[in-house]
């Protein structure tokens, strides 16, 4: 659960105020070491957001964190400041991250990303592409009101790195209107490297309705995963729905 509230707006700048809290439960039904295994984990945080307004905008943010589960009890806080460009049919955001845990753990965290896109039409026909190189443990301070696309496969999902390396996302797609089934079949290609562990292919495609169809927004995609890494390579498929009214 979260909320977002506008505590002032300057000219061209705005003051946020973000926060959220969320709980995850792990339950197994096993045997010997993993007899009645029970954990539990949960977060909060609450933050200020500074954003400019305008096609090319700055934006800082900072939070206070808990984090706890067992027998753990961290408080931390992170930040996070970046820029973004919102054009035509080019867009960019570049950003730097950095968290911290201070309690039980001793941890921290930091790294940077940039994405660059290149989009499609307003309808979502046509050619679109992104870059996303990333450096470290950049991760995300979004919240959970933070809303992704439709699923369409926004790429492929490289392996986690445990050093601070270079790694980068790829991803090439075309919408294609198709009046016969009545939507927009979009195929998409795309690739992860994380530095010298492993990389990460995936072949895909998505079916979305025209909205003035079914007066609704829905779409299917489906998508076929290589994932190679130092212990060997894997295969995987998925499947995603979403409708929204």
């Amino acid at each position: 659960a979260g909320l977002r509230h506008e505590l002032k707006r300057w000219s061209g700048v705005h003051l946020n105020v973000l926060a959220d809290a969320g709980v995850a439960e792990l339950a197994i039904a096993g045997e010997k070491a993993l007899a009645e295994l029970d954990s539990s984990a949960h977060r909060s945080r609450v933050g200020l957001e500074v954003a400019g307004i305008g096609n090319l905008a700055p934006y800082l943010g900072f939070n206070a964190r808990y984090d706890g589960g067992g027998e753990f009890a961290d408080l931390g806080y992170e930040g996070e400041a970046g820029m973004r460009y919102v054009g035509s049919r080019v867009d960019f955001d570049v950003r730097g991250r950095w968290m911290a845990l201070i309690g039980d753990i001793d941890y921290r965290e930091s790294g940077a990303v940039a994405t660059f896109t290149l989009k499609a039409a307003a309808d979502g026909s046509g050619l679109f592409a992104s870059l996303t190189p990333s450096w470290g443990r950049p991760g995300t301070s979004e919240f959970v009101w933070a809303r992704s696309g439709m699923p369409m496969f926004t790429g492929a999902t490289p392996l986690l790195s445990a050093d601070r390396t270079l790694n980068f996302n790829a991803n090439l797609g075309y919408g294609i209107d198709s009046w016969r089934l009545r939507g927009k079949i979009t195929p998409l290609l795309s690739y992860g490297r994380t530095g010298s562990t492993g990389d990460t292919l995936r072949l895909g495609t998505a079916y979305a309705t025209f909205p003035e169809w079914l007066h609704r927004e829905f779409s299917i995609g489906f998508g076929l995963q290589r994932q190679q890494s130092y212990d060997g390579s894997a295969w995987g498929m998925e499947l995603r729905t979403e409708m929204r009214w």
